[in-house]
């Protein structure tokens, strides 16, 4: 016999998995009619039906006391609306695992919340004999935190039991769901499955008694599927009481205890899997259309390996034990406080951590741009072309700034994405400085460029500033003031970018702020109110600069206030989003 346990062999078509667990020489059913015509040709095992039947009757009558009932339930969303529920009579026992089928529309999440207590009968009796816990069909209606790791921790922050209590279980869960390379991730950013892994790990934490599950097996692979059944045989083992809702024939018939059909607002027919599945012809297994013929009580894969001498199939998945002590721990020695892992305690954010750090080459390579071609490209703009050709000033100036984004560093191939992000936060300068447009020197465009800078590198923050100068003067007037206001942007986002990376600037907003007040007094101001002397006179003198400066101040400071207000509002925010960004896409590290 030939076996394979891997997530990609339990993934395959059902014919196929037979096919692969039996010696024969024959070419591989791919189909379930395939397989039947292939199965019809085997030596099936007839004493195969007795003894399975009787072990899984004898399994049945092990369960406990009642978890939920409800009694002629009857419900309806509006008074004069139609009836969902009508005269719903269903039991659930500790320590046993019950799967909910019916048809979309049929009323299996509104079953679920009205068994949760969040939709009332207005007929009828739902009675509970412990606290239920409901994992929704929507995994992320249960994340309110930033990281997955802060929305397990919010979970304990409310339990009162001891700190060291608290980090075992924590510790147990993650890796029992696999989330142990999730943790710094948004909940949002990950994909459906590893959602759905993460909001399991969220509601066993909360070690439930009664458990609510709907659609749970959407969106995980085949692998994980197996683990999670283990979980689920954990749980119930330790009394816990289980009720799924879906379409997951194949899962629900291989380790459900009970399946139920529910059908016009009640349960129409219930029954044990094997039972339900080779009696039911709309809601049955791949497994049982392709034995119907010729073995019609195979409802799994591995029912029909057994019938053909591949030995007896077990109901209790792998990884049991484990699960076991995970599911609902097990009493854990007190650990002292301090020994405690930090990462377990606090929320990981080494963004925060402020150090010295090296450029990278990138970096450096946009320093010798910035400080000796652009301000010589200025330079002969204003001198040698005697301000006339200022669009083409301003285009050399943009391919200067792109140049280190499209030389590769330190074996880095540049990535389109990353042009992406610059070119949505340009976007969204450009707009913040014609929203007000009725406010004098009132802009946001400053503070954007230092968020860029910051969350981007300061090459992306020069980009940043740069092209917004040279977008937004479109709609406010292009002049040889252009390249002028191009690298006073442009610089302030460079500046903002290199500082926070050396850490002499932290993420804070108010520090933030500061850096932006200062920037724009002196930097912003000192160029642009410089450019108009420099472009107006011959022969420029100090007294002449300090004049055109001294002017400019009133501007500057409002233009400085503006940035202040900004970055106090939207630094912290969008900051977090660029975050997300950068650790889904693997953006400019």
């Amino acid at each position: 016999m030939r076996s394979n346990n891997h997530g990609m062999f339990a993934a395959m078509p059902t014919p196929m998995r037979v096919w692969a667990a039996c010696e024969n020489d024959e070419e591989c059913p791919v189909t379930v009619r395939d397989g039947a015509r292939w199965l019809a040709s085997q030596d099936i095992k007839t004493s195969y039906e007795i003894a399975e039947i009787a072990d899984e009757a004898s399994r049945n009558l092990t369960v406990k006391n009642v978890a939920i009932r409800t009694s002629d339930v009857w419900f309806k969303y509006e008074k004069k609306s139609q009836n969902v529920m009508k005269g719903l009579s269903f039991t659930a026992r500790h320590g046993e695992i019950v799967a909910v089928l019916g048809g979309n529309g049929t009323g299996k999440t509104t079953m679920l919340s009205i068994v949760a207590g969040i939709l009332k009968p207005y007929r009828g009796k739902v009675e509970s004999s412990e606290r239920v816990f409901v994992l929704p069909q929507n995994p992320q209606a249960l994340f309110v935190e930033k990281t997955v790791r802060e929305d397990l921790l919010e979970v304990l922050s409310d339990q009162k039991i001891p700190e060291a209590e608290k980090v075992s279980r924590f510790e147990n869960i993650i890796k029992l769901c696999l989330l142990e390379d999730l943790l710094d991730y948004h909940p949002y950013d990950i994909s459906g499955g590893e959602q759905q892994r993460a909001a399991l790990a969220k509601v066993l934490l909360l070690e439930p008694k009664i458990l609510l599950l709907d659609e749970p097996t959407k969106g995980l692979d085949a692998e994980f599927k197996q683990t999670f059944a283990g979980i689920l045989k954990g749980l119930t083992e330790a009394g816990v009481a289980i009720i799924l809702v879906g379409h997951d024939v194949e899962f629900y018939a291989e380790y459900a205890d009970r399946c139920a059909l529910l059908f016009d607002g009640n349960i129409v027919t219930e029954n044990s899997p094997r039972a339900f599945f080779s009696g039911n012809s709309f809601y049955t297994t791949s497994a049982n259309r392709m034995a119907r013929d010729v073995f019609p009580e195979a409802v799994t894969a591995k029912d029909i390996v057994y019938a053909l001498g591949g030995g007896k199939t077990s109901q209790k998945p792998e990884k049991q034990a484990e699960i076991k002590q995970v599911g609902i721990p097990e009493k854990q020695p007190e650990a002292k406080q301090d020994e405690i892992p930090e990462k377990q305690s606090k929320i990981k954010n080494s963004k925060d951590e402020i150090k010295a750090r090296k450029l990278p080459k990138r970096t450096v390579a946009a320093m010798l741009m910035i400080f000796l071609a652009i301000p010589f490209t200025i330079y002969a703009g204003t001198y040698l072309f005697d301000d006339r050709r200022y669009y083409f000033i301003s285009l050399l100036i943009i391919l200067q700034t792109m140049l280190p984004f499209a030389l590769a560093f330190e074996r880095r191939k540049p990535q389109a994405r990353e042009l992406v992000t610059v070119s949505v936060l340009c976007g969204i300068a450009v707009v913040g400085r014609a929203a007000f447009f009725m406010v004098p020197q009132f802009k946001p465009v400053a503070a954007l460029v230092i968020i860029s800078g910051v969350a981007l590198g300061g090459e992306a923050g020069f980009l940043v500033g740069a092209m917004t100068s040279f977008v937004s003067n479109f709609f406010f007037g292009q002049g040889p003031w252009t390249p002028y206001q191009m690298f006073a942007f442009g610089l302030i986002g460079f500046l903002a970018g290199v500082l926070f990376k050396k850490g002499f600037l932290s993420r804070k907003p108010l520090s933030l702020a500061v850096f932006g007040a200062f920037a724009v007094m002196i930097i912003y101001g000192g160029i642009v109110n410089s450019s108009f002397v420099l472009m107006a006179q011959a022969a420029v003198t100090l007294e002449m600069l300090a004049t055109a400066y001294i002017l400019g101040l009133p501007f500057d400071a409002i233009h400085a206030a503006a940035t202040v207000v900004f970055l106090l509002i939207i630094a912290k925010p969008m900051l977090e989003k660029l975050d997300r960004v950068k650790n889904k896409f693997g953006l400019i590290e």
